[in-house]
């Protein structure tokens, strides 16, 4: 029984030693697996994301034969800004921001082979090829050609300008509808656009239709003239040309509020153009009195059709009434007519609708 008793004894003591030493010996191996953590890192030190320059962007790339065994991706450039140029060699090149994950570039320069890398904050890039000099193939970093466009500006464009120029280039069965420009300012026979109030459909209209091409506001930026249609897809304004624009669409504005939309774009949208029609205008059926009455919201076709055969017509809006005319009657076939809005004074005597 004594030994049984002091067996006991002597379990108890040693359970007591182990608890007591088992921290000890936990805190040695976390020590252990710690250092060993911090040693696996600092022999594969971690670099940045994103890069902090657009040049360092290469040095994240795996080797160029390791791209090349890529297969072929399913490449979709809707929204894509592209770089194009003839000289000093020809590219047509995919910009990509600094922050793009590397698989992304990586493929593009199997599929595309070449790419740029931009930052737009700090207006920097850098063109990354794939070259060949006849013994290897390697990637190869350098500035863009000196051209307009930029890429920086490209890059900056809305991407439904990039869409635009994809789908007059390469048209796609799912592509939006078309929608009439003919109800936006225009200037030099190009609609005014403006980001945020006209969609892809109106781009698409005015691309395929003549001329082709259509004035841009953007936000943050100046106003540009876009011709999708060709590489290059945007060209700069000079100044006189740009304060041509804001002069329209301030008078545009106006029009709109005090008018309505469709006396607006009577005054300030597509040219109304004379006719050869016989039905068409003639000096001497220029007289108020055949003017018709419509309304503010009537169809813009019918308004054109009353000011071609009769150099005007009378308009009411609300508590006001107002007289659009042509201004220069006498405009041979294929001439723009003058169009001026006067208001009604009050009490004066016009032909009331029937």
């Amino acid at each position: 029984m004594k030994l049984s008793g002091m067996f006991r004894i002597g379990f108890v003591a040693a359970i007591v030693t182990a608890l007591i030493l088992l921290p000890s010996c936990i805190a040695a191996g976390g020590n252990d697996m710690a250092a060993s953590s911090s040693t696996s890192q600092s022999s594969h030190p971690t670099r940045p994301w994103p890069p902090r320059k657009v040049n360092k962007y290469i040095e994240y790339l795996n080797d160029v034969n390791t791209i090349k065994q890529l297969p072929p991706g399913s490449f979709d450039q809707r929204n894509i800004p592209f770089f194009y140029s003839d000289f000093p060699t020809l590219l047509k090149t995919p910009l990509y921001s600094i922050d793009t994950p590397t698989t992304t570039v990586e493929q593009a320069l199997r599929d595309r082979k070449s790419v740029g890398i931009v930052d737009a904050s700090k207006r920097e890039a850098r063109l990354i090829q794939v070259l060949d000099d006849g013994h290897q193939s390697y990637l190869a970093q350098g500035l863009f050609p000196n051209v307009e466009p930029g890429p920086i500006q490209l890059f900056k464009l809305d991407p439904a300008l990039h869409h635009v120029r994809q789908l007059v280039q390469n048209p796609r069965n799912d592509e939006p509808p078309e929608a009439s420009t003919k109800y936006l300012p225009h200037a030099n026979g190009h609609p005014i656009l403006s980001q945020g109030s006209e969609t892809l459909g109106h781009m698409l209209h005015a691309a395929r239709t003549d001329p082709r091409s259509f004035y841009y506001f953007q936000e943050g930026m100046k106003p540009i003239l876009v011709v999708p249609h060709k590489n290059e897809l945007i060209s700069n304004l000079d100044r006189a040309e740009e304060k041509q624009l804001r002069r329209i669409m301030d008078g545009y504005q106006i029009a709109k509020r005090k008018y309505g939309q469709t006396i607006a774009s009577i005054i300030w949208g597509r040219p109304i153009i004379a006719s050869s029609d016989r039905n068409g205008l003639r000096m001497s059926s220029s007289r108020q009195s055949s003017y018709a009455w419509l309304s503010h919201d009537a169809p813009r076709e019918q308004m054109v059709t009353e000011l071609r055969r009769n150099g005007g017509f009378y308009v009411y809006r609300g508590d006001y009434k107002y007289k659009v005319m042509v201004t220069n009657p006498e405009a041979s076939q294929g001439e723009a007519f003058g169009i001026t809005v006067d208001r009604i004074a009050h009490g004066s005597r016009v032909r009331l609708p029937l």
